[in-house]
């Protein structure tokens, strides 16, 4: 982030994540974020990606329903309330 005016362009933030696009396969994509998949103080996912984020390593990223549905480890259901 830099402020107007100031253009010595001196990082004052982290980045929110970093990411690889294969444009020609998004398959075959990658990215990392600072911090965790959960913005949770209290979530076992909060900083979960903090020492790969460190080390320069990345995570997959899945596109495809069926990438998605294979790798999934949990599943959401939101009911809305009018089907109740």
């Amino acid at each position: 982030m830099s402020k107007p005016g100031d253009h010595n362009y001196k990082v004052t933030s982290l980045p929110s994540t970093r990411r690889i696009i294969d444009i020609g396969n998004k398959e075959n994509s990658f990215s990392i974020i600072p911090s965790g998949n959960s913005g949770n103080f209290w979530s076992d996912h909060y900083d979960n990606q903090v020492q790969p984020y460190i080390n320069g390593e990345y995570r997959k990223i899945y596109f495809s329903k069926k990438e998605v549905t294979n790798k999934a480890v949990k599943t959401l259901i939101i009911i809305p309330e009018y089907l109740n």
